[in-house]
């Protein structure tokens, strides 16, 4: 399954589209943003140390258009490959203020298992496709004999 970093909290959760199983809110409501933040594109590793700027965002303000702000500005500056966002002129300078005063790291861009060109078909996290597939097996037929319990 796809695994993705919230935006909002810095978790990684599983699916670009789903809700974080750790603050319960949804994807962004830009699905393409949300699959930008994917395993997809960008390694965990990489998700792991944006998730770690993204807690340190929040930990400075609470606004969640400043907390998104500041860390596009952040994405911006530091992997411009990736996103560039030009701010709301309104909020640009504290924006600006809040940026500067974290001084937050550098983090590198690592591709994602789906764009690192040699097409591994393996889950982010080393499991293979096919532990994955005996477990829907596995529950297909459970769910299978239950239902035949009842036909």
């Amino acid at each position: 399954m796809t695994q993705a970093l919230c935006l909002f909290c810095g978790e990684i959760k599983h699916g670009a589209l789903c809700h974080c199983w750790k603050c319960k809110n949804g994807p962004t409501g830009n699905e393409e943003l949300d699959c930008v933040f994917s395993d997809h594109l960008m390694s965990i590793d990489t998700m792991r140390d944006l998730g770690t700027i993204i807690k340190t965002i929040n930990r400075e303000t609470v606004d969640i258009e400043f907390r998104f702000g500041v860390f596009t500005k952040y994405i911006s500056i530091n992997m411009p490959n990736v996103l560039t966002v030009e701010p709301n002129s309104e909020c640009e300078s504290i924006i600006n203020a809040i940026y500067e005063k974290l001084n937050l790291p550098k983090t590198e861009w690592k591709p994602g298992y789906r764009n690192n060109g040699n097409n591994d078909k393996s889950e982010p996290s080393g499991r293979p496709w096919g532990c994955m597939l005996i477990i829907a097996l596995i529950v297909g037929i459970v769910a299978w004999r239950i239902i035949s319990k009842y036909f």
